[in-house]
């Protein structure tokens, strides 16, 4: 499905690489980033983290959501791909606008 979507041009990889770089920029936690992206942890880290972050990860996703939402995706919620001339002007307007501010986020809130 990606490779049709993406024409080539990127791949679900991409998509990866672009979620833990926003993960990032917006101060979600390292660890908390790496268990979202499902990177393999050392046994060290298996060992000594010992809480369930799973509240954690709930957050870090409710905030990347959230911002989102705030950049343009709030109005593609609910978009089937049929076409209306409201609904397309909308997407097409929202677009052209580029990404607003980056929500602030206190580093180590998630």
């Amino acid at each position: 499905m990606f490779a049709r979507i993406g024409r080539g041009q990127w791949t679900s990889h991409d998509l990866r690489k672009l979620a833990r770089t926003g993960w990032a920029d917006i101060g979600i936690d390292h660890l908390i980033g790496e268990l979202l992206i499902n990177h393999a942890m050392g046994h060290n880290v298996k060992v000594y983290i010992q809480s369930d972050v799973m509240a954690r990860k709930r957050a870090a996703l409710e905030l990347w959501h959230a911002y989102l939402d705030g950049n343009g995706f709030a109005l593609i919620h609910g978009y089937t791909g049929a076409t209306s001339g409201e609904s397309d002007n909308q997407l097409k307007a929202t677009a052209s606008k580029g990404c607003g501010a980056i929500r602030e986020a206190t580093v180590g809130e998630v």
